[in-house]
């Protein structure tokens, strides 16, 4: 190829790229006006949840009003604690906030005259003027045990930073609701030998489950007419049982948002007529026709039926687990047990665990683990200790044995104790049964 044509080629391609610069420059594509000024479209439309974050509750609080703070400097954050606790609070304790990107929220409802009170955020929601806080009161239901004492509920919270107008919407609503039940049958002599829960809706429901319940030992057979229209059956069956004694205590049947939760437990009284004979205990219980869903929380009394049960239906399989803390100072003065399977969870039941205290909670990995908790409530004396003696998987639920302990050796009379342990588990997609195993 001569210098020529290699000239001429160089020349060429030049042309060619001058022609292609000149038709792009030439040219453009005309969008429709509300896509051009798309960021503006976006603004309009800012309408979003803001994440949140418990720094602080409980019942107990110096100010006796309904008040609401917004606080966004350490200055204003201290006197809010302050005019909380009296000037008491220890400046030692006050959690660590960069008030540059965040916001502190504090909502006081004052003086309600007994204890079951507390006081919840919904959620809160950001949009292009404002933000809106989204309370949510619980009062104490009828059953609960409560205390006869003034209580000033309270929560401090920390957000994202808020440079707008707030608003804070009371969305006063009851959460948990006991509702009306009544008994319609119970004994020990059931033909359903293995643990098992029923709901029945319809008539023909319920008499196939009447049908593999009766037996020839019950002086009454006759099946009883129930409005179904109105109403819906729910049968327990403990399963087999060694004595007589055994029966079944309905605590209380709780309605929430979003199901219909039955507690009961298991109950042993030794009397007169006590004989060493196979029981099978059962319970009747009928309530008001719903269309939310039925669970139950059923505590046992341990024994190798309560273990066992359910061995006609379900294959079983016995988990690890590790414990992960424990102590007898919990703020828990109730006896609870909790599987839980997620952070908020958790962080909700930690911070009723520690009250006032700032302790941080040990981070869990709920990807790959549950968390077992047990509270065994007020005791007068210490010397208490809980193990996890059993977990064992069915392909229907989990089996929790929890073994209390008392030590001799470690026994203070006329010392109040609130004994609790955490315990990892792995991570499973069960509801938990728990059974106690008292070692005293």
């Amino acid at each position: 190829m001569s210098i020529l044509d290699n000239f001429l080629k160089i020349y060429m391609k030049k042309i060619i790229f001058y022609i292609i610069l000149v038709l792009l420059n030439s040219c453009y594509v005309k969008f429709p006006n509300n896509i051009a000024n798309n960021t503006n479209i976006n603004k309009n439309q800012v309408n979003f949840q803001k994440e949140f974050r418990k720094i602080l509750t409980g019942i107990r609080s110096n100010i006796n009003d309904y008040q609401t703070h917004v606080v966004n400097s350490k200055e204003e954050f201290e006197k809010l604690l302050n005019l909380h606790d009296n000037n008491k609070f220890n400046n030692i304790f006050i959690p660590k906030i960069d008030f540059s990107i965040k916001t502190v929220l504090g909502i006081f409802l004052g003086d309600r005259p007994t204890t079951g009170y507390s006081i919840e955020i919904e959620k809160i929601v950001e949009d292009n003027d404002k933000v809106k806080i989204y309370l949510k009161e619980t009062e104490p239901q009828k059953g609960d045990n409560i205390k006869i004492e003034i209580s000033q509920p309270f929560l401090i919270i920390e957000t994202t930073k808020i440079n707008k107008k707030i608003e804070f919407l009371n969305i006063k609503n009851q959460v948990n609701k006991n509702i009306n039940y009544s008994i319609i049958d119970s004994g020990n002599n059931s033909n359903i030998k293995f643990f098992k829960t029923k709901v029945d809706k319809t008539e023909d429901e319920f008499l196939n489950t009447f049908t593999d319940h009766i037996s020839d030992t019950m002086n009454n057979t006759n099946f009883q007419k129930i409005d179904f229209d109105k109403n819906i059956i729910i049968s327990i069956f403990l399963g087999k049982r060694k004595t007589n004694g055994y029966t079944i205590n309905v605590e209380k049947i709780i309605k929430t948002n979003s199901q219909i939760i039955v507690k009961a437990n298991e109950i042993f009284i030794k009397n007169s007529d006590f004989q060493e004979k196979e029981t099978s205990p059962y319970i009747f219980i009928q309530i008001e026709k719903t269309n939310l869903p039925i669970n139950f929380d059923i505590t046992f009394i341990y024994s190798e039926e309560s273990l066992n049960q359910n061995t006609e239906e379900y294959k079983k399989t016995e988990l690890f687990s590790n414990m992960l803390l424990y102590g007898n100072d919990s703020n828990y003065t109730d006896n609870k047990n909790f599987l839980i399977k997620n952070n908020q969870d958790f962080k909700d039941i930690w911070n009723k665990h520690i009250g006032n205290n700032f302790i941080s909670s040990p981070f869990i990995d709920f990807s790959k683990n549950d968390l077992v908790a047990i509270f065994l409530g007020k005791k007068e004396k210490t010397g208490y200790s809980i193990k996890l003696f059993k977990v064992i998987e069915t392909e229907k639920d989990l089996r929790i044995v929890v073994q209390v302990i008392l030590d001799d050796k470690k026994i203070t009379t006329n010392t109040i104790s609130n004994p609790y342990a955490f315990f990892l588990i792995p991570k499973t997609n069960k509801n938990a049964l728990f059974v106690l195993k008292n070692e005293y």
